[in-house]
C-alpha cells in the first residue's frame, strides 16, 4: 500500500470517530456548591442555609474565671453555645433558639479538689410573631445588673412557659404564664403557673418597665410588683430597680442567705414570706473599656424572722482585642440572717473570648 493511501485512510477513520463521539450525550460535571449568603433582615452574623429560606447564626463564648477571697482561690472555666435559626412567614418571623452552657471540671489552688464537669441548656424556645413557647429568660428579668458575678436578686433567671408580646408605638406589652417551680420558697407548694404582665415604654434616652406577678401557693394568693428604669447621656448610663412581694419572695431575692428554708417559717406555717428589693447600677465608657458599678439591698420577712442582704460590685471590662475581653471585678456583701451577721469580700478575674 502506498504511503499516501495509508495516510488518507487513517485520516478518514479519525474524522469518522470524531463525528460518532459528537453524537454521544455530553457528560456533565458536578454543579458548583452554592455559597452561603448573608441575611441582612435579621442582622449581622446570620447566613442563609443553601437550598432553603432559613437563616442561622452561631455565637457564644469560652472563658476562664479566677475567684479569690480571704480563704481560697480557684480557677474555673465555662463555655456557651447559641444557635439562633430564623425565617419569615405571613405571621411574622419564625424562630428557634437554643442556648447550651458547659462547665468543665476545675481544680482549686487552696483545696486541691477537682470539681465535676456539667452541661445544661437553659434556653430552648420556639417563636412565631409575638408568640413564644419553651424555656426563655423570665419576663421578670428586668434589673439590668451589669457585673458578671453580681446578683441583683430581682426576678431574672430562666423560666419555662408561654408568652405573647406586642407593641403599640413606644409601648411594649408582654403577657406570660410561666412555671413557678423555682419562683417560690420551698415552704410553699405552687398550685398553678405564675401569671405575669409586663409593660415597658421607651423614653428619651432610656426605658421604663413595670411587671406584675400573680403566684398561687398552697397557703393563699401571692404576688410581686417589680419596676425598673434606665437612661443614658453621653458615655454614662444609669439604671434603678425595685420591687415588693408577698408569698412570691423569689421575685425580690432569696440569694445569699435570705429566707429560703422551711425552718425559716413561723411554726404555725400560716404566714407568707414578704420581701423588698431596691438597687441601682451605672456604666461609664472609660478609656478603651467600660466601668460598671452595681448596688442592691433586699430583704425577706416572715413573722418575727428577718433576713437582709446588701451587696456592692464594681468591675472594668477591657477589650484586649476584638471579641477578647478581660474583666476584673470586686464584690462586697453584708448579710444579716435573723440577727446573725456576716460579710464577704471577693475578687474575680474573667478572661473571655466571644464569637
Amino acid at each position: 500500500m502506498k504511503l499516501s493511501t495509508l495516510l488518507l485512510s487513517s485520516a478518514a477513520v479519525l474524522v469518522a470517530g470524531s463525528a460518532f463521539a459528537a453524537d454521544l450525550p455530553a457528560k456533565k460535571g458536578a454543579p458548583a456548591a452554592k455559597a452561603a449568603t448573608g441575611c441582612p433582615a435579621f442582622g449581622a452574623g446570620f447566613f442563609q442555609i443553601p437550598g432553603g429560606d432559613t437563616c442561622i447564626k452561631f455565637s457564644g463564648y469560652a472563658r476562664a474565671d479566677v475567684t479569690g477571697s480571704s480563704t481560697s482561690t480557684s480557677v474555673g472555666s465555662a463555655a456557651r453555645l447559641i444557635v439562633d435559626a430564623r425565617s419569615n412567614s405571613e405571621m411574622g418571623a419564625v424562630r428557634g433558639y437554643i442556648r447550651a452552657n458547659f462547665s468543665p471540671s476545675a481544680t482549686g489552688y487552696s483545696g486541691g479538689s477537682t470539681g465535676s464537669s456539667s452541661a445544661d441548656g437553659d434556653r430552648a424556645y420556639a417563636q412565631i410573631g409575638g408568640f413564644t413557647a419553651g424555656a426563655y429568660g423570665s419576663t421578670s428579668d428586668i434589673s439590668g445588673a451589669q457585673n458578671n458575678q453580681f446578683s441583683a436578686g430581682l426576678g431574672g433567671g430562666s423560666s419555662t412557659g408561654v408568652k405573647y408580646g406586642f407593641s403599640a408605638g413606644a409601648v411594649s406589652v408582654t403577657i406570660a404564664a410561666e412555671n413557678s417551680t423555682d419562683r417560690n420558697t420551698v415552704s410553699y407548694t405552687s398550685t398553678q403557673p405564675d401569671l405575669l404582665a409586663a409593660v415597658s415604654m421607651d423614653v428619651a434616652g432610656g426605658k421604663v418597665t413595670a411587671v406584675g406577678v400573680n403566684h398561687k401557693n398552697s397557703i393563699s394568693q401571692g404576688y410581686a410588683f417589680l419596676g425598673a428604669a434606665s437612661m443614658g447621656a453621653g458615655p454614662v448610663t444609669v439604671g434603678v430597680y425595685g420591687g415588693t412581694s408577698s408569698g412570691a419572695v423569689a421575685y425580690t431575692g432569696t440569694a445569699n442567705g435570705a429566707l429560703t428554708n422551711a425552718s425559716d417559717m413561723d411554726t404555725n406555717g400560716t404566714n407568707q414570706t414578704s420581701g423588698t428589693n431596691a438597687g441601682a447600677w451605672a456604666t461609664m465608657v472609660a478609656g478603651k473599656g467600660t466601668l460598671m458599678v452595681d448596688y442592691v439591698q433586699f430583704s425577706a420577712t416572715n413573722g418575727t424572722k428577718n433576713s437582709n442582704v446588701s451587696a456592692f460590685g464594681v468591675g472594668y471590662a477591657y477589650p484586649v482585642a476584638a471579641g477578647f475581653t478581660v474583666t476584673p471585678e470586686y464584690e462586697y456583701a453584708s448579710k444579716n440572717k435573723e440577727g446573725t451577721t456576716s460579710a464577704s469580700n471577693t475578687v474575680y478575674l474573667r478572661i473571655q473570648r466571644d464569637f
